[in-house]
Order: C-alpha cells, then structure tokens, then sequence
C-alpha cells in the first residue's frame, strides 16, 4: 500500500515538475517582429502616419524594441522636416511595450520646415533584441514625403518650340516647371468628369464635322467632296467651320462633338480633319460607355474600323487619344500644371460671324480650380500689389482669360506693360504673373519669357 502511494506522488510531482518546465519555455520561447507594412506614403495633404510593428503571438513579458532611422537628405526635428512619436534620439527610436499585447506602435509626423521639390524617402529599421525576440521577414519600412515645394519667385521662358510653334508648353508656376510635348501628338480629348464630353485639339487646328449617319461602314470618301475647301482654320474659314472646333472659353457643351451619344445607334459619325505631315483625316464615333467611353475610327476609304475603350482617369482632366497611336500621355495630372502656351484656334469674330481662325502665341489655363484676374498698373503696379490686394480682385475661370491679351503684334510683336495677372491654382496659392519678352534674344516668336512671385 506505501509504496503504491509513494509510487504515485513521485508521479504526480514529476508531472508538476515538467509543466513547470513547459511554463518556463514559454516563458523564454521567442517570438518574431515585423513591421505591418514595408512601404508608407505621405501626400502632401497629410501631416502624419502610424506604423505598427505586430508581434507573432502575444508577449509574455514587458521588453523594448529599437529602430534606426535612415533619414536619408531629411533632418530630424519638429521645426525641420520630419519627426516621430515617441522621439528618437541619435538616429535611433525605442518602443517600450508590456506583457500581454500583439503590437506597438509609433508615429511619424511631418515637420513645419518640410519643402522639397521631388518625393523623398526615409526608412525605419528593426534591430535584434537578444533572445527576447526575432525579426520577422518585414524588418524594414520605407516612407515616401510627396512633394510639396511652392517657388516663392522665379523666372521662365516658355518654349513652344519656335516661330512654327510645334510644341505646347505646360507650365506649373508652383514647382517653376515646364512641361513639353508635340502639338501634332494627340487628336481628341474625353473628359474625365461626371458628364461625357470630347474635345478635338485646338491646338493644332483639329476639326470634327458631323455627318448624317451613324454606320462608319457607311461612310465614303464621297461624303466629304467639297470638304477640304471649307474645314479651314484661318482667313479661309467659314462661319458655319466655327462650330467644328471646340468654343476657346472652355465651355465643353459649346464643343465640336457637341453632346456625346448614350448609345452605339444613336452616334453619329464625323470627319476628323488633322493638319500636319502624314496625318491623314480620320471618320470618327464615339459614344457612352459603362467605363467611359466607346470610339471607333478608320481611315475615311477604309471598309473596316477599330474600336476602343477609352476609360476615365479622374487624375488628368483629360485622356487623350492619337487616331494613329491610341491613348497617350499629353497633359501633367490636373493639379500639376497652371497654363499652357502654344498656337491655338478660336471662334474669332473679325466684324461679322465668329469663324476660326488660329492664334499663336496663346495662353490656356488649366480648368481645374484656376482662376486669372488681370491688374492694370495704372491702378497697381506688379512689385506693389500684396496678397491682400489680390484676395479682393475679380477672377475668371475661363480656360481663355489669358488668351492673347498679354501681347501685341502689330508694329512687331511685343508684350503689353500696363497689365501683368494674378493667377489663383488650385491649391489656392497666389502667384503675381508678368509676361517681359514675348521673343527669343535672336527675335523669334516661339519663346516667351515671365517673371512670378507667390503672394504670402
């Protein structure tokens, strides 16, 4: 009977024995650590982001976990360009965290002196802990700074690619940036908005006429006898051409296309005239579709079409499409430019019905969110108007408030020096704009030059 029982406490404290050992490996047993993500994005709207590191089970003692910084060209500090919570010291970040949780935490702010002119990148690192814990395969982040810079004054000399004027330059006034691309690169424009709209390339005198038929199949080189003498931009155009580019003040339901079609059936095709070397004219539908927009081309002999889907991309005001090319890239993102600067065609009256006729050296400004107000300096001169003054002038959003009203050409072509403007983007800044020199220094249009100072 004694030793059954002797038998049977040994048991039982070998058993009592082992699962304290068990508790005790527990204990000790390492866990891993990894950041939740590798990669953090800031724009330039946010001011601040959280980063957690997870923990692979939940911790059975308090610890410390330590991160270095790799600040790369920022400087660390809350009145420089970038800081966290909680602090860091030397390059070097500690997380202190307690028994029982899955996660820490901390947060990375951006500092009040943050300026740079290009995306910048910082990166955070985990170090090994001893045997507390391991690090998992996210051992590192990286935070990407959007660029924020605003040019608070500088000069430009827009360049459209001289006297032929070939190019058309987008200008964002905030960065000092020039943006170039060949005026012949692009036929239409599909808005990107809610409503449907296309626009044809003013720019380089595109024209869409419209046919009473609906069936690109249907559609000869017979149709557009005569046509040639009449889709002209210039002192041969005609007032009833006036209707077959799109109207100059930017209004999209006063365009070339007019109302896009909500159906296939009810599209109606149109002949796309295109200047330009080897840019044959083009026989055209588009209408609505679920994504965007459905269009179908050909060359006008041509017994057969393609057909693509165009959809929206609300970074950009526009998609753009060459009838030789498909989509292409034209335009910066929408709130990356503030006006372009090329040849462009109006409805231009000469005493009579509008008929179009192309300017060069023309101004558009960019339809999202600009404005332009124009200050005679009889009335304020451009070194002292301040921001107070140009919060209370009148502004225009019409893509053609510049136009050529910045310039003269007759008796040679010079820049006007009673009036500079006040161009508002659409990240409300507040830019004082003066055109100097409407020539290159040899005298060739083409090369415009300006001067800029932010209002703060």
């Amino acid at each position: 009977m004694n030793i059954k029982f002797n038998y049977l406490l040994i048991c039982s404290l070998i058993s009592m024995l082992l699962l304290a050992c068990d508790d005790e490996d527990e204990k000790l047993q390492p866990f891993s650590a990894n950041f939740s993500n590798t990669e953090i994005g800031f724009s330039s709207e946010e001011s601040e982001k959280t980063v957690d590191i997870v923990f692979s089970r939940t911790t059975t003692v308090a610890g410390v976990v330590n991160i270095t910084i790799n600040a790369g060209s920022l400087t660390y500090g809350e009145d420089n360009d970038f800081y966290t919570s909680p602090a860091a010291e030397n390059g070097s970040l500690q997380l202190s965290f307690e028994s029982g949780v899955s996660h820490v935490s901390f947060t990375i702010h951006k500092g009040t002196s943050l300026n740079i002119a290009e995306n910048v990148s910082i990166s955070f690192e985990l170090q090994e802990s001893g045997d507390l814990f391991q690090i998992g395969a996210n051992k590192q982040i990286t935070a990407e700074f959007s660029e924020n810079f605003v040019a608070s004054s500088g000069t430009a000399t827009l360049d459209a690619g001289g006297a032929e004027f070939p190019v058309v330059a987008f200008f964002d006034i905030s960065k000092n940036k020039q943006t170039r691309v060949g005026k012949y690169s692009w036929d239409l424009g599909f808005y990107t908005g809610a409503e449907n709209y296309v626009t044809v390339n003013n720019t380089a005198n595109i024209m869409a006429r419209p046919l009473d038929k609906t069936d690109l199949n249907n559609v000869t080189a017979e149709d557009t006898v005569g046509f040639a003498n009449v889709m002209t931009v210039g002192f041969t155009g005609t007032s009833e051409g006036a209707f077959w580019i799109d109207d100059h003040t930017g209004d999209l339901s006063a365009t070339a296309f007019g109302e896009i079609a909500t159906s296939s059936d009810q599209a109606k095709v149109f002949i796309v005239k295109r200047d330009g070397e080897g840019r044959s004219w083009k026989k055209v539908r588009v209408f609505a579709s679920s994504s965007g927009y459905t269009i179908e081309y050909a060359d006008i002999s041509s017994d057969s079409f393609e057909t693509v889907e165009v959809s929206k991309d609300e970074a950009f005001n526009f998609n753009y499409f060459d009838l030789d090319n498909g989509e292409v890239n034209v335009a910066p993102t929408k709130d990356s430019w503030d006006f372009m600067y090329s040849s462009y065609a109006v409805r231009y009256s000469m005493g009579g019905s509008a008929t179009p006729y192309g300017f060069n050296d023309y101004i558009i400004i960019n339809r999202n969110n600009t404005e332009v107000a124009m200050v005679m300096t009889e009335n304020l001169s451009f070194e002292d108007l301040d921001l107070s003054d140009a919060e209370e002038l009148e502004y225009n959003s019409n893509i053609n408030v510049i136009g050529s009203d910045w310039r003269s050409t007759f008796g040679g072509a010079a820049v006007f020096d009673d009036r500079f403007f006040v161009i508002k983007d659409s990240q409300d800044n507040y830019f004082k704009v003066d055109f100097t020199k409407m020539t290159s220094e040899s005298g060739e249009r083409g090369y415009t030059s300006l001067k800029f100072k932010l209002l703060d």
